[in-house]
């Protein structure tokens, strides 16, 4: 993905663990389906943590630490989770993650997997914008600044 540099904001050396350049897979059952001609989908399950979300954090983490931050958060129910904290242990720097307790299990796995010592896991019961509130207080109680973009899938830059 970082061939496209030049279109993403990024200034400094980029945090990368190969997200990118996976296949586009014909889909001719579907396509037939809705009538569309040469239809393909992108098979994202073959980035590095089996995830799309490998390249908004690949340029989330990067950012982050050019504004110098050494920590980074998300809220997630798997897929961010996993992607965040690779990215966080590529660049060095801590992961907060915060997932719902009822989270699968499997989805979870390579996060704790990437680093540990260097990732924090809390489950939350609940979801949405009470999840973003629990975090909003948990982030106030060890004393750190955050900037909670939505309240379902927040990534959160730690200071």
């Amino acid at each position: 993905m970082w061939r496209y540099r030049d279109m993403l904001p990024a200034e400094d050396k980029v945090v990368d663990i190969s997200a990118g350049f996976t296949p586009l897979v014909k889909a001719d059952n579907l396509s037939r389906e809705l009538g569309i001609d040469n239809l393909y989908i992108k098979n994202d399950c073959l980035n590095p943590t089996y995830s799309f979300k490998d390249r908004v954090a690949s340029v989330a983490v990067t950012k982050a630490r050019e504004f110098g931050f050494d920590t980074v958060a998300c809220t997630s129910t798997g897929n961010l989770a996993a992607s965040v904290a690779a990215h966080a242990a590529k660049a060095k720097i801590r992961a907060y993650v915060f997932v719902p307790s009822s989270v699968e299990t499997g989805k979870l796995v390579a996060s704790g997997a990437i680093k540990r010592g260097e990732l924090m896991v809390a489950f939350i019961t609940g979801a949405g914008p009470r999840t973003q509130e629990i975090v909003s207080d948990t982030v106030q109680h060890v004393n750190v600044q955050s900037t909670l973009k939505s309240a379902s899938k927040v990534l959160s830059v730690l200071v």
